[in-house]
């Protein structure tokens, strides 16, 4: 995200600081929203000086980008390159590791589309979630609704949250009033406590509950050549029960107004299985994020680590082409080779040590993707 600016004392503009989806910002003169919120996204036809911002209390606004500060990145994530806030024109950085301190707070479902998984000895990706939501009605009655993304409605009105980071929340939390959008769907869902009265119109959510996941699996743990190809990968269809968190994928970080529970390690909810709600039951209202910080270490193309650094200090940088970092593998093509013609130039591979990032190498040519694991190599 580019553009945009502010004036300096001499009368000229100098650009606004960058601002890119998912930053945490504050404003400098707060307005009838609060003067904290998320960077959400962006329609290419907005006007360079506008920022729509997510707002901790859930409204969508926008702000004047010269009125921002970014006091947090969240979204950063291992891999990406980087650069100093304070220093743009200096060295290139790459991101080994971030810490985000939310580890208190659970999500209201486990898992969210594009997560990583482990059953036994396979690693796979989440690509499809099942979801079962429990209504419960002013009377005390309760039913199950399967599939409800199309069936429930939130009552009164739109959810800038749900619209805006589904994947992080879901469509749906506990305390959340819903409506169904068609008269049949209350009727034909499983009535776990009394029975569908025509009186049942709106509802509040009592329970949000992963009945089932699709999972794509992606690889399996090396078990020797005896034993690799007898283990076939598990079926796509799972039970989240069966399922071992590995991690979340790059979109997965942690937002003001996600909506969140306090976890706790030894907690046993209802499953779906459960066939009643017990209606004098106080069920858990999820919180919301009210703000985030977040550290990561940084590897410098002069060869030293950086750790523990606010994100806020760090600008990400779009492209990586022509940059190269100790531990990167490359192919040192012959001086004054032709490039129509690779394949017959001697060449040398090894692995960067040590470079000169103010001089731009020439004769190099990057391995491909950039693994942290291949960091350790520069180590000290």
């Amino acid at each position: 995200m580019d553009g945009g600016g502010v004036v300096q004392e001499d009368g000229e503009a100098s650009p606004a600081p960058p601002v890119d989806v998912g930053d945490l910002v504050t404003l400098k003169s707060a307005g009838e929203h609060g003067d904290r919120g998320i960077v959400v996204y962006m329609d290419d036809d907005m006007p360079e000086d506008k920022v729509p911002v997510l707002y901790v209390g859930g409204a969508v606004a926008h702000a004047e980008r010269g009125d921002l500060a970014v006091v947090d990145r969240s979204s950063l994530c291992s891999c990406q390159l980087v650069v100093s806030a304070s220093d743009p024109g200096g060295q290139f950085g790459v991101v080994v590791g971030v810490e985000t301190k939310l580890d208190l707070l659970r999500r209201v479902t486990d898992l969210g589309e594009g997560y990583y998984v482990s059953s036994g000895s396979w690693l796979g990706r989440v690509v499809g979630l099942s979801v079962e939501v429990d209504v419960l009605f002013d009377d005390g009655a309760a039913c199950r609704v399967t599939a409800p993304e199309k069936k429930l409605w939130t009552a009164g009105g739109g959810n800038d949250v749900v619209i805006l980071r589904t994947a992080k929340n879901g469509f749906f939390y506990p305390g959340e009033r819903v409506v169904a959008a068609d008269a049949s769907v209350f009727q034909a869902a499983t009535w776990v406590d009394g029975h569908w009265k025509r009186s049942h119109v709106e509802g509040t959510v009592a329970r949000v509950e992963l009945a089932s996941v699709l999972v794509s699996w992606v690889a399996a743990r090396h078990l020797g050549a005896k034993h690799i190809h007898e283990s076939a990968p598990p079926p796509h269809q799972q039970n989240p029960r069966d399922l071992t968190f590995v991690r979340s994928d790059y979109q997965g970080y942690w937002g003001v107004v996600d909506r969140c529970f306090f976890r706790d390690p030894g907690r046993h909810g209802p499953t779906a299985g459960d066939d009643k709600v017990d209606r004098h039951a106080a069920f858990e209202r999820p919180m919301s994020v009210a703000g985030t910080r977040t550290t990561a270490d940084v590897l410098r193309q002069d060869g030293t680590w950086q750790r523990g650094v606010p994100s806020a200090s760090l600008d990400p940088f779009e492209t990586h082409v022509g940059q190269f970092f100790p531990g990167d593998r490359v192919v040192i093509a012959f001086a004054g080779a032709d490039d129509d013609d690779d394949a017959a130039a001697p060449a040398r591979s090894g692995v960067v040590r040590s470079l000169d990032y103010k001089a731009r190498p020439r004769a190099c040519r990057g391995s491909g993707r950039r693994a942290a694991a291949r960091r350790s190599a520069a180590r000290p």
